[in-house]
């Protein structure tokens, strides 16, 4: 009993050690983080973000702000641990597709990077979605299947419906807000002011689109400043780096799946959402199913090559990525976290070298000398780039084609499914490949 104390009190101490070091205390360490920035600092900070969104400061900017870093600090730094989550994968679909990367900004403020998040009105998911919208932009939803509550399928059909609306707009802050209220109360506001500018027309937007603009300002400042303001990303509940995915053809159960791999259920519900019933339903084309690595390997020797057929792992580089985007005391605090996760799976975890530099003052320009020489950026593979135009009365598919010097009339009904008797209406989104 006593060695148990002993090593419970070694420990604490440990911890208490650990964090001096990371946040050295001041005078005035009783005050709040935000209070010791003034305005004028934070100001500076906010009009200096670089980027396709137009970055102003104003009161409305302010109180998100003070909202993430003073009157919601827990939820601000289990935000940030889901980060190190879904910020990978969103930043490489981004890339292949050429769009500014601030744009995963816009999962932050729809669901804080809850997946199963469902709002009042039934927007669900990482992306937020309607299901009218989500059901144009490609994603199913039936009675055992809402795509919504994917990762890597509804982030497809966001950057898709954020394209059609930027060629809707030719303007990122404008095509933002669109995606909060729809293009047709951006339009009217348009109309109303005569200007195409966002804070030129703020006046006449609704109230949650007003504070849209300014919320995701603050959740860049967040993601770029919350060292600054002593917030410690959180250990996150689903670890997709050490996760494998692959189709499945024919009617599987979660029970069968957990028996079979002796893996809890709670982690089979977590990292398989979309399946409103808890098993896959029988698909000539596959549904996806994500298991952590060692438990997908088990479930594999158990079924047949033409039940089940693994999918390659995604190439995103997690490690490299934690060490490039947070402060090296945060990157040690994640990477202790990553080693101890043997309750979440039976899979053995990456294992990671830690920065030694724990200190306060770090030269974040200098963070690539802490990833290591074997570290290299991933190479992202090349894809299709794809907008949507909406058709209107009286244009014909050949009108649309003249629009995308970089298309033609055949590509357009070849990747549409276009026939003559599958022909579209005024009014329809018509998907166009716009490859250079």
């Amino acid at each position: 009993m006593i060695v148990s104390k002993l090593k419970i009190f070694s420990a604490l101490l440990s911890i208490s050690f650990l964090l001096f070091f990371i946040f050295p205390a001041t005078a005035d360490s009783g005050k709040s983080a935000y209070s010791k920035i003034t305005d004028s600092d934070l100001k500076a900070k906010i009009t200096n973000m670089s980027g396709f969104v137009d970055y102003r400061y104003n009161d409305m900017v302010k109180n998100a702000v003070e909202s993430y870093i003073n009157d919601q600090r827990r939820n601000s730094e289990e935000l940030l641990g889901r980060t190190a989550i879904y910020f990978p994968i969103f930043e490489q679909k981004i890339r292949e597709r050429n769009l500014p990367e601030e744009i995963k900004y816009i999962s932050v403020i729809e669901s804080s990077l809850q997946i199963n998040s469902v709002s009042r009105k039934g927007a669900a998911g990482l992306w937020q979605f309607m299901r009218q919208t989500a059901t144009a932009f490609g994603l199913s939803i039936n009675k055992n299947l809402d795509e919504r509550y994917t990762v890597n399928e509804s982030t497809d059909a966001a950057l898709d419906y954020l394209s059609y609306l930027y060629g809707e707009f030719g303007d990122w802050t404008l095509a933002i807000a669109a995606y909060n209220c729809g293009p047709g109360t951006i339009n009217r506001a348009i109309s109303k002011t005569g200007k195409r500018d966002y804070w030129a027309i703020h006046g006449s937007l609704p109230a949650e689109t007003r504070k849209y603009i300014p919320k995701f300002i603050a959740a860049k400042y967040l993601y770029k400043y919350h060292y600054d303001h002593q917030l410690l990303p959180t250990k996150p509940d689903i670890y997709f780096f050490e996760n494998q995915e692959a189709l499945v053809f024919q009617h599987m159960s979660f029970q069968e799946i957990s028996r079979v791999t002796d893996t809890n259920m709670d982690i089979i519900q977590n990292l398989n959402r979309s399946y409103l019933k808890n098993f896959i339903p029988t698909n000539t084309k596959g549904f996806k199913l994500v298991l952590p690595r060692q438990a997908m390997y088990k479930l594999l020797e158990s079924k047949d090559h033409s039940t089940i057929q693994l999918l390659e792992p995604n190439s995103i580089d997690y490690n490299y990525y934690i060490r490039m985007n947070f402060h090296p005391a945060v990157v040690a605090l994640l990477m202790h976290d990553f080693q101890e996760t043997k309750e979440f799976t039976s899979v053995p975890t990456k294992q990671f070298d830690i920065p030694t530099d724990r200190g306060n003052k770090v030269d974040f320009a200098s963070l690539s000398e802490h990833a290591g020489n074997s570290i290299k950026p991933k190479q992202y593979a090349r894809r299709e780039n794809f907008v949507y135009y909406r058709l209107k009365a009286g244009e014909t598919l050949k009108d649309v084609a003249r629009r995308y010097p970089n298309t033609s009339l055949e590509s357009i009904i070849k990747l549409n499914n276009f026939s003559s008797k599958n022909q579209p209406t005024p009014g329809a989104l018509i998907k166009i490949c716009v490859n250079h």
